[in-house]
């Protein structure tokens, strides 16, 4: 009787161990999960920010176009008065 005991408190030690593991386990892919969630946010902030860059790159290209293209038409202005 005595060793029926003592196997089955091994067993009980050893379902308590693997249940604590268990929820270490839980816990950490919680965390995890918190973390991803973090990492996608920040992604998505990084992807949005990047839409708004790009579009005032092709806002100031094009406002460079026009610049040019009114200094080219100034320049020949002056050239005709200084013929």
């Amino acid at each position: 009787m005595e060793k029926q005991s003592l196997t089955t408190n091994e067993i009980s030690n050893t379902l308590t161990d693997v249940s604590d593991s268990a929820n270490l386990l839980a816990k950490n892919v919680e965390e995890s999960a918190v973390g991803v969630n973090e990492i996608t946010k920040n992604i998505s902030g990084i992807s949005e920010a990047s839409k708004g860059s790009a579009e005032g790159a092709n806002v100031t290209s094009k406002e460079s176009k026009r610049l040019v293209q009114t200094t080219e038409k100034l320049n020949e202005l002056v050239k005709q008065f200084q013929s």
